[in-house]
């Protein structure tokens, strides 16, 4: 390993000085600047700068004090859920859930609604009949 970083130490100069140099070049092309110089006639900022004035009064909008508020309040409780103790809690109510819903309590319950069904039905069809000859 040593022998590596010293190999690195003697070559990495002798190529970092071996690497021309870039020719410097005195002509700037201004028609690539074409956007950023464009003027309008009636007056209204164009281009990019356009673009800006419209890009910061939707700022305006997420920089209002309602909107502000509303992300601390969004932060503040996400940070007291996502806490050590939420966690935890969180963990836990996953596990109880996991260790109740057995394939064996899934078939009971099952089992239940379809014998419900037909009473619930027939105590709807008695309270509907009461009603009836209660409101005439």
């Amino acid at each position: 390993m040593q022998v590596f970083k010293f190999l690195f130490m003697f070559i990495l100069p002798i190529v970092s000085l071996s690497m021309p140099a870039p020719d410097a070049t005195e002509h700037l092309d201004l028609s690539s600047l074409g956007p950023l110089l464009t003027a309008r006639q009636d007056g209204k900022p164009g281009g990019l700068l356009g673009d800006l004035i419209g890009s910061l009064g939707s700022l305006k909008e997420i920089l209002a004090p309602e909107t502000l508020d509303a992300v601390k309040t969004v932060v503040t409780n996400a940070a007291k859920v996502l806490d050590d103790d939420g966690s935890k809690r969180a963990k836990a109510l996953i596990t109880n859930a996991s260790n109740l819903l057995t394939a064996d309590l899934v078939k009971q319950v099952n089992g239940l609604l379809k014998e419900l069904g037909p009473v619930i039905s027939a105590v709807v069809k008695v309270i509907s009949m009461l009603l009836q000859s209660l409101l005439g």
